[in-house]
């Protein structure tokens, strides 16, 4: 397989038959970035540094998750990593709040009960994750 890349490392085209060394000085005679890989059938959980393919992380998140009384004043703490991140919150299907922090640190406490769904994303190459927090 040969994965063809940008700067960010974001894999653009893969090409999955032909010749790959041929195709790979085609792509980089035009200025392109290619590397040749192994078949695999999870390229789209890929990115490329430093000329090699690697799994791309998710954002991190660390704290206890557990249902939360909805009087305001249950807290819930949780780190995240990288440091900036995008956060939304949902309600439902209905999103009810989005931010975006550079502090690495949420505190998430709500006074209407019902099921949160927090959704963090960071930058490329991070996969974004999402929790579920129950508020009675």
């Amino acid at each position: 397989m040969l994965l063809i890349y940008n700067e960010t490392g974001f894999i653009t085209q893969t090409i999955t038959v032909g010749d790959f060394k041929a195709l790979k000085e085609v792509y980089e005679s035009h200025g392109q970035m290619a590397i040749e890989i192994g078949p695999r059938d999870d390229f789209m959980n890929l990115y490329v540094t430093k000329g090699v393919a690697k799994v791309r992380p998710n954002v991190k998140v660390t704290g206890e998750v557990r249902p939360i009384s909805a009087d305001g004043a249950d807290t819930l703490r949780f780190s995240i990593t990288p440091k900036v991140f995008d956060l939304k919150i949902a309600l439902g299907d209905t999103v009810v709040h989005e931010e975006s922090s550079k502090s690495g640190i949420l505190e998430f406490a709500v006074d209407a009960p019902g099921v949160y769904k927090l959704e963090f994303s960071a930058a490329f190459p991070r996969h974004p994750i999402t929790i579920t927090v129950e508020a009675q």
